[in-house]
């Protein structure tokens, strides 16, 4: 199926278990009551980075319907697929159209279609096109939050927390 945003912007859904995801990375650029979100970057092939203070904003990145997944979503979604030393190829995109590293071991059976839209640390730091992370609504602690990357050479699934400021992307699981 499909679902749209409040931009319009319309993605692609799958069915992966018992979970609907998207099977792309969100592009909204307004909260759910028109507000402008604010600090993304905007990448129209990889989908936008947020920042945490933006997916925890009460005004809604996620279309109506839908939200972040919790880290417990994550945990679910990784363990129907056989656990994190497989799960990874079997969400992320085959070939190297958008991975610029080898990318060994995928597979992406679920129709997930990772892609490595990167993350921006707010130190500056930028890794882009060789790796694919995604927020988690749960938090680490009172600064930063859970989130889940795929690498290109990896068929693993890793769980790491990010701070307020870094940026990454985010993919939205129905309510």
């Amino acid at each position: 199926g499909t679902i749209s945003d409040l931009d319009g912007n319309v993605y692609k859904t799958i069915q992966i278990g018992n979970q609907i995801w998207m099977a792309e990375n969100l592009t909204v650029e307004h909260y759910n009551n028109g507000d402008l979100i604010q600090n993304l970057i905007e990448s129209p092939i990889y989908g936008n980075l947020y920042n945490r203070i933006s997916i925890s904003d009460n005004r809604k990145l996620a279309p109506i319907g839908w939200h972040i997944p919790t880290d417990e979503e994550w945990t679910q979604l990784i363990s129907f697929l056989g656990g994190k030393s497989v799960a990874g190829g079997k969400l992320k995109e085959v070939g190297n159209v958008h991975f610029k590293i080898v990318n060994n071991f995928a597979t992406n059976e679920t129709g997930f279609t990772a892609i490595p839209g990167g993350y921006v640390h707010n130190d500056g730091l930028f890794n882009f096109e060789t790796s694919a992370h995604w927020w988690s609504s749960t938090q680490f602690n009172s600064t930063s939050n859970w989130s889940y990357y795929i690498g290109g050479n990896t068929s693993d699934i890793f769980r790491i927390y990010f701070e307020n400021l870094d940026k990454l992307s985010v993919r939205c699981i129905k309510d």
